[in-house]
């Protein structure tokens, strides 16, 4: 019997291991298939009738793609949180994929596959950060990914805010598999969603230096009466929405708990003219943050929308300066 007993409590063991392992499934080149070069990407690109030609090179010029894919090595991958398989990407420089860089974790926007960190985002997002001596890692989020047919995903669905926080947490344990990561330089971004994702995991991750948000909504029941139609996302996205609504929205909201998170500096940055996330969700953080004695840094820009527009090269000199700061 004891033998018995001693049996299940080590298969216990094993299925509490299993539910928790983080492990790289695969990685390939970003710079491949129709995104080998410039003529393909956009040749793709313009077929589907989203824009022309002209269109297509000026908001992605052929010389800047050609640096790009001569100086950055990047690398989309695979992992295993779990029994769930969750994309993601790894970048930095190629002269320095061996040597140990200052690392960004980066949390992207949206929700589900709206927002996903696609090639193009890269482009404007993720590539300027490597080029400024940055080794970025992110998670597109369980859920933001479209996956082929015969690959099996066990648990496919982004909560916005609650079990993919595992996605981003589990990011520290792949370090290991990269040359290029110092994981004793580690800072953490969020745009948009990705603000408040930055925070939950910022509250189970050791180590993070500094952050930075940009665009995020800090207070989503506010949210909610700004823009009424987000109830569909946070309805189709967040368990338990509708027996507890307030409570999941609360989870969610930076200034519920921001007296609750590890004491690091905090970058904020918003555009008054932001349609989607009011700016007033970052002077809220802010004053807060204040109230609190805080080390942090408010930008608002008095346009450039969710995106920030052509604030964007002032905005990345902002944040290059702030994480050489403190990594």
């Amino acid at each position: 019997m004891k033998a018995f007993i001693y049996l299940l409590l080590f298969s216990g063991l094993i299925n509490i291991a299993a539910e928790d392992e983080v492990r790289l499934n695969k990685q390939s080149d970003c710079f491949s298939g129709i995104f080998s070069s410039h003529e393909t990407w956009g040749k793709h690109f313009t077929a589907s009738g989203r824009m022309t030609t002209e269109k297509f090179e000026s908001i992605f010029p052929k010389d800047k793609y050609n640096y790009y894919k001569s100086t950055i090595e990047c690398k989309e991958i695979i992992y295993y949180v779990g029994k769930t398989l969750v994309s993601g990407y790894y970048l930095t420089s190629k002269d320095r994929k061996n040597i140990k860089s200052p690392t960004l974790i980066y949390n992207r926007g949206g929700n589900a596959r709206m927002g996903s960190m696609v090639f193009g985002a890269m482009f404007h997002r993720l590539f300027p950060l490597v080029e400024s001596g940055f080794a970025v890692i992110g998670s597109r989020y369980r859920g933001g990914t479209s996956w082929h047919l015969s690959t099996k995903n066990y648990n496919d669905n982004d909560e916005y805010g609650g079990k993919d926080v595992d996605d981003v947490v589990a990011l520290a344990k792949l370090f290991p598999e990269f040359n290029g990561i110092d994981a004793d330089r580690v800072g953490m971004m969020g745009w948009s969603r990705g603000g408040f994702q930055t925070m939950l995991a910022l509250q189970r991750m050791e180590n993070i230096k500094a952050v930075a948000l940009i665009a995020t909504p800090t207070d989503l029941s506010e949210l909610l009466v700004k823009r009424p139609e987000m109830e569909q996302v946070f309805r189709a996205r967040i368990p338990n929405y509708d027996k507890s609504k307030e409570k999941e929205l609360a989870k969610r909201s930076i200034l519920n708990w921001i007296d609750k998170i590890p004491d690091v500096p905090i970058f904020i940055g918003h555009a008054i003219d932001d349609q989607r996330v009011p700016s007033e969700n970052s002077l809220r953080l802010a004053m807060s943050l204040e109230e609190l004695d805080r080390e942090y840094k408010l930008v608002i820009y008095e346009s450039g929308g969710h995106g920030m527009g052509t604030n964007s090269e002032d905005l990345y000199i902002q944040l290059s300066n702030w994480f050489n700061k403190y990594l």
